[in-house]
């Protein structure tokens, strides 16, 4: 008898707990209309004629759990983001997340991001860059349970294959390199050796296939010395003890343009910086902050890059270009 009374309870908790989700699932989906549906102002790139190829990079979407009703602005702000992208006279060619794309690295909330990939246009490719709170923000618990979820979703929202959270896509003929934490480190990272050895190789390869044109390598942390990391974040915001061997790595090479997210920091001179052979680019948060919306639009030419910042919540562009020369 108390097993039945207990069963029935658990049942009838089950089914209000779906009906709660369904009616949350109902809302965010009718929010999400309407932030699709809001005006926007296209856009063109500077020099369509001349354009190789463009993207859009955006950082800390921090997707949370379609069961949590006062966060649906981080899915409404996405949404909204992809009709600005959608809404461009020359539409780019990638989506790429600079990390925390989730907020707690959990399948409730890999189900909202996927669903919105599903559902609203989207660049033909998207380049996704683990952070620290989509291995669940902490320096406890399993890695390899998210580290597979990553992948997992990654897999399923793409449709492309990876089998580390760290990887390569080419696109038109451009080289895009994802960095990724191989371990439980809080806001700081651990690279295994094997990776730093495929990140050397490949930024060697891009240079042979792909000779004089730039190279994007995603990374949450923004390295030590750069996008005033050691003021703005001196305990948590670089990767850590490894910084200055990535920094080391990634001088050997040419036209590397470095880009992150992770500092939640509004747009300023010190977001995109040079030092010697490498380019630092660290992306406003995209979901909170003053500069909440904020993106950077690029476009690459046969001998330069051109970045722009434009909130794409607001569908105009921001006080801010850069034009770097490739050499």
């Amino acid at each position: 008898l108390c097993y039945l009374v207990f069963n029935e309870r658990g049942i009838i908790m089950s089914f209000f707990a779906s009906f709660k989700t369904k009616i949350f699932s109902l809302f965010l989906a009718i929010a999400m209309l309407f932030a699709f549906f809001a005006p926007v102002e296209s856009y063109t790139v500077k020099d369509e004629e001349n354009l190789l190829m463009s993207f859009v990079s955006i950082s800390d979407t921090h997707i949370r759990s379609y069961a949590n009703p006062q966060e649906y602005k981080q899915a409404t702000y996405l949404v909204r983001g992809l009709k600005d992208l959608d809404g461009a006279a020359t539409k780019p060619d990638a989506l790429a997340i600079s990390g925390d794309i989730t907020h707690h690295g959990k399948d409730t909330e890999y189900l909202p991001l996927a669903t919105i990939f599903e559902k609203y246009p989207t660049p033909e490719y998207l380049v996704l860059a683990p952070g620290n709170h989509d291995f669940g923000n902490t320096d406890e618990g399993d890695y390899n349970e998210y580290r597979e979820r990553f992948i997992e979703n990654y897999n399923k929202i793409t449709g492309r294959t990876i089998e580390n959270p760290y990887y390569v896509t080419v696109i038109k003929g451009f080289f895009f390199i994802v960095l990724s934490s191989e371990a439980m480190a809080g806001t700081h990272q651990v690279f295994s050796e094997a990776q730093l050895y495929w990140l050397e190789h490949t930024l060697s390869q891009a240079e042979q296939q792909a000779p004089g044109k730039p190279i994007f390598v995603f990374n949450h942390n923004p390295l030590r010395g750069t996008n005033d990391v050691d003021t703005s974040w001196p305990s948590g915001g670089t990767p850590g003890a490894q910084s200055d061997e990535i920094m080391a790595i990634l001088q050997q090479h040419q036209n590397v343009f470095f880009i992150t997210g992770h500092l939640h920091d509004k747009l300023d001179e010190d977001r995109i910086m040079t030092i010697d052979n490498v380019h630092f680019v660290n992306t406003p948060c995209f979901h909170s902050n003053d500069d909440y919306g904020t993106g950077y639009v690029f476009e690459a030419y046969e001998d330069h890059v051109v970045i722009r910042a434009r909130n794409l919540l607001k569908s105009k562009w921001r006080d801010f270009e850069y034009t770097i020369d490739l050499v």
